[in-house]
């Protein structure tokens, strides 16, 4: 599992990103770079009161947890993935833009 914080980029932000929009609309741009509007999405999802997690906008295996429960998704990790780190075939579809 990842641990990310601002700065971060990749393939697994735009996993963070898509996530982020899916449970908690967060309108972020899919891009895959971990900038102060994605810190900002982690707070404000980290704030939710089924999630109850220190606003620190940090992403840990305990945040991952969270967004898998409320999204449906299994994220797994992938070294070098050049597609977005989810996968349920009965989840719903998320839009991932490219940059």
């Amino acid at each position: 599992m990842f641990y990310e914080s601002q700065g971060s980029s990749g393939a697994h932000i735009i996993t963070l990103q898509a996530i982020l929009n899916l449970v908690n609309n967060a309108g972020l741009n899919t891009d895959g770079f971990y900038g102060p509007r994605t810190a900002d999405a982690v707070k404000a999802f980290q704030a939710r009161p089924d999630v109850s997690l220190p606003q620190n906008g940090a992403i840990d295996p305990g945040v991952w947890g969270h967004m898998e429960r409320l999204s449906g998704l299994r994220v797994v990790s992938i070294v070098n993935a050049e597609e977005p780190l989810y996968w349920n075939r009965n989840a719903p579809r998320i839009r991932v833009n490219r940059r």
